[in-house]
């Protein structure tokens, strides 16, 4: 109980420090700014892109279908419903970012599609001026929309075409129970022509929600912020007094405090935008995040050795973070880069139960690098 008693009487005084940083309040203030420019984007009439809908033939009951349900869709991403001319115009002058062409006869189409696995052609064109992570968005989101619709026809085919029980059945019936084991979900996948791309590795590949990306780096940020002030306080021998033994201990918890506080805020901060999924998962997702987090930060405090070199290596991390981890887009060419750091790990367990046993591997591997390091620097 004593040693619990002082466990919590040093997270409080700790606490009470960092508060009185301008640095560890600005980061706070950073939080709750990020979730309100994510609502304020999320209700803008333009959002992150705008597609021009048209269909080439508005009498196919299929791709009107779809159009309807796009144009009726509460999303960031806004669709207009447009004809061949005017869209080419909206195009050029950069009024809309992408044209989806849906072909004049779709439903024909998607039904040869299903009625052969060898069928290539193609549903919708797409015209764009240049290519950009918000556009590689929108075609993941097209895939999705077009492999829905596509899926029931593949279902209905092959259900009256090899299942012997089920030929006698309606559509309707056939259709009920399509709705009720989620078939999409779980009896389909889908390639890319021409592609090895399953749709399994296009989620894994999926452009992240970028709050969770950007937040995963703030707390980065804020574990290389308090690595500076751990330094000057050593410089000034505040923890001269503490035995070298008990140095390290010391050390992780100065560095962890600010750390799980600002995880927890944005933590409740994905909770409140509605971007998580089962809150025990996350829970331990950010655990073991803020723990490699802090390992990490530590290292690079004591490669960089003094505070002149972490301070300008620090907005470099940040920004190379941003740039080669799957934030907004995952650049699998530098898979071997990415996995230096602890934002990889946890941005891809949003997708893969893997990655978790990875956040662990990687804290304990980086723990023993640290203790390296701290003896043959002498130094926590």
């Amino acid at each position: 109980m004593n040693l619990l008693k002082k466990a919590f009487v040093w997270f409080i005084l700790l606490a009470k420090r960092f508060f009185k940083k301008p640095v560890f309040i600005l980061i706070l203030a950073l939080i709750p700014l990020l979730v309100s420019a994510l609502n304020i984007v999320a209700h803008q009439d333009s959002g992150v892109a705008t597609v021009a809908l048209v269909q080439e033939n508005k009498e196919d009951k299929l791709s009107s279908e779809i159009v309807k349900d796009l144009l009726s869709e509460n999303s960031i991403i806004r669709y207009v419903q447009g004809d061949m001319n005017e869209s080419e115009k909206l195009l050029k002058t950069g009024k809309v970012d992408s044209v989806w062409i849906f072909s004049d006869d779709f439903q024909k189409r998607t039904d040869k599609i299903a009625k052969s696995q060898s069928q290539r052609n193609y549903l919708v064109r797409i015209v764009e001026r240049e290519k950009t992570a918000s556009l590689l968005l929108l075609h993941e989101k097209l895939y999705g929309t077009l492999f829905k619709y596509c899926s029931e026809s593949l279902y209905l085919n092959f259900a009256k075409e090899n299942v012997d029980e089920l030929k006698g059945k309606t559509d309707e019936q056939l259709m009920e129970y399509y709705d009720d084991i989620h078939a999409d979900e779980t009896l389909f996948e889908y390639l890319h022509i021409g592609s090895d791309t399953s749709s399994q590795s296009i989620e894994e590949n999926y452009l992240v929600t970028p709050l969770r990306g950007i937040f995963s780096i703030l707390i980065i940020l804020c574990g290389l912020a308090v690595a500076m002030l751990f330094q000057k306080d050593v410089s000034k021998g505040v923890f001269s007094w503490v035995p070298y033994r008990t140095a390290p201990v010391l050390a992780c918890v100065y560095h962890y405090i600010p750390i799980i506080i600002i995880s927890a805020l944005s933590l409740i901060s994905l909770i409140v935008v509605g971007l998580t999924g089962s809150m025990l998962r996350e829970i331990l997702m950010i655990m073991l995040y803020s723990f490699c987090c802090t390992v990490f930060c530590m290292i690079i405090r004591l490669l960089c050795g003094n505070i002149k070199v972490l301070s300008v290596l620090t907005p470099v991390i940040v920004v190379a973070l941003f740039a080669i981890c799957p934030v907004f887009y995952d650049f699998q060419s530098l898979r071997a880069i990415q996995m230096l750091f602890p934002t990889f790990y946890y941005l891809k367990a949003v997708y893969s139960d893997a990655y978790l046993l990875y956040m662990v591997a990687y804290f304990v591997i980086s723990l023993c690098i640290y203790m390296i390091l701290s003896k043959a620097k002498r130094s926590v």
